[in-house]
């Protein structure tokens, strides 16, 4: 799989992994540490390139396979992590519906059993928008069943 060269710069409460693409956009993939979702060993992710564009209008074939391999060195390092997510959102609720379905076919297609992931999406009644969160975790992760019946919970009790 080919995929850019990434590095890592680590701070007290998040990983920071930045690269470069052919279009001369950097990248960073963010893990924040997140306390209030599982407590210990908690993380969410962020996507965004230099131009802070939610889509950079310029399809990249080594940029999945880049994000995929950051991910699996993430989870790589302590089969306790966990990784949620939120797609975005800012632009329109039909592209965040989108990005939730294109997460799902990078996930399914391109993992060799590294790791899990579960989708699931909350309607937010302020907002009068759909959410759309996803859950990545170890294949070895230890508690398996007490992560997914706590990440169905908080997206059932968001959904009120």
């Amino acid at each position: 799989m080919l995929n850019y060269p990434y590095f890592l710069i680590e701070k007290e409460e998040v990983s920071e992994y930045y690269f470069e693409v052919e279009n001369e956009l950097l990248y960073c993939v963010s893990f924040k540490k997140s306390f209030w979702f599982f407590l210990e060993h908690s993380y969410e992710i962020n996507i965004q390139n230099s131009l802070k564009l939610s889509d950079s209008g310029i399809f990249d074939y080594k940029l999945m396979p880049t994000v995929l391999e950051i991910i699996k060195h993430f989870l790589a390092q302590n089969n306790k992590n966990l990784i949620t997510y939120i797609c975005d959102s800012s632009d329109t609720e039909k592209r965040s519906a989108a990005r939730a379905r294109l997460f799902g076919i990078w996930f399914k297609n391109h993992n060799n059993k590294d790791y899990n992931h579960i989708q699931s999406k909350f309607y937010n009644k302020k907002k009068g928008q759909t959410f759309y969160t996803g859950l990545l975790y170890h294949y070895d992760y230890p508690d398996t069943e007490k992560i997914t019946l706590t990440f169905d919970t908080i997206n059932q009790e968001l959904n009120k």
